[in-house]
């Protein structure tokens, strides 16, 4: 059974319980995708969607709002890939709601048998990570594994589907700037899935009113169906951190082949784009590399980059375009040739 542990990577303390994690799952015998060699010792790759596709387990810190933590949760999710929350905050998970109640949902009665009274995620009494807990809840899951979903071939993309504006639409002042990228998109001719529109039905004139979505409602699902077969792309805040939705989607659709582009939505100038950090050859930070490589090697888009909607108009015209030609190409062949008399 292949692992893959994702968490933050900014902080010593934190790597290091990520790494004594790895450790120990590795001794038990599994196989951690993103534990490699460093020297006389080993370290976790952090951020690579490729590891957590190529694994059957990943393991996750949920306590935080990493971008590519999310991320890699929203590949699990969108592959059917169980997740095992590895958990050290000073506080216990006591309530759940939203992408951790979706996480404890999914995921709870895969990796613990029936009556078993342990903490949910694994926690010593002290607020430690109980590794021991998490490697536990590994062996049990190892006979209870679910069937990963198959990954879509780029053939099957469809992008006559809108694309998808990802990210928080819970603040008001959020919900203003979403409609106004909605008609600089319309204004190109490209109509979109936004956030206040089709998960909340909410419009910034109705502030201050707040609004009380049904208790059936589950907001995670409608998430994964606009990243993935609703859409056929993400458009997203590139430089934008702690956006734990938003990544939590671009992983979804990432998993479903959808390119993944980006609007630069700082109003002064001078801040270096991720992209043209990769561009020379650097890590781009996040999760980043692995949408940028997809979008290249897939589906041929230089850059993903945009100061605004008109800049990403043309590649969604571009891809638009050459699908369409692409499936004239083939009814074409398909067409029986018509016999002489």
């Amino acid at each position: 059974m292949k692992v893959c542990i994702a968490g933050p990577s900014e902080r010593r303390e934190t790597m290091q319980l990520q790494e004594a994690a790895a450790k120990k799952i590795s001794s038990a015998g599994y196989e951690v995708v993103n534990y490699e060699k460093s020297g006389s010792g080993h370290r976790l790759r952090y951020g690579s969607l490729e590891d957590v596709a190529e694994s059957d387990v990943l393991v996750a810190r949920i306590g935080t709002y990493d971008d590519a933590m999310w991320a890699a949760i929203g590949v699990a999710r969108a592959a059917n890939i169980p997740i095992v929350p590895l958990w050290n905050e000073a506080w216990p998970l006591t309530k759940c709601y939203g992408f951790t109640k979706d996480i404890k949902d999914r995921n709870m009665q895969l990796v613990r048998p029936k009556g078993d009274k342990r903490s949910w995620p694994s926690t010593k009494k002290n607020g430690d990570a109980d590794i021991a807990g998490v490697v536990k809840d590994l062996k049990y899951l190892e006979q209870n594994l679910p069937e990963k979903n198959k990954r879509p071939e780029p053939s099957e993309a469809n992008f006559e589907l809108p694309p998808y504006i990802v990210g928080d639409s819970r603040n008001w002042d959020n919900q203003d700037a979403y409609y106004k990228i909605e008609d600089w998109f319309l204004r190109e001719g490209i109509h979109v899935i936004s956030p206040p529109r089709s998960l909340d039905g909410y419009h910034p004139d109705r502030f201050p009113e707040k609004i009380e979505m049904p208790p059936d409602f589950d907001g995670v699902e409608e998430c994964v169906l606009n990243a993935g077969p609703r859409s056929s792309m993400t458009i997203g805040r590139v430089h934008m951190r702690n956006l734990m939705g938003s990544r939590f989607e671009e992983g979804v659709a990432w998993w479903n082949m959808h390119p993944g582009l980006h609007l630069d939505g700082y109003v002064f100038p001078g801040r270096e784009s991720p992209y043209k950090k990769y561009e020379e050859g650097k890590n781009p930070g996040m999760h980043l590399k692995s949408i940028f490589d997809q979008n290249l090697n897939v589906w041929g888009i230089t850059n993903s980059v945009g100061r605004l909607p008109s800049e990403l108009a043309p590649i969604i015209k571009r891809l638009r375009e050459a699908q369409r030609i692409r499936k004239a190409q083939e009814k074409s062949k398909k067409k029986p040739e018509r016999r002489a008399g």
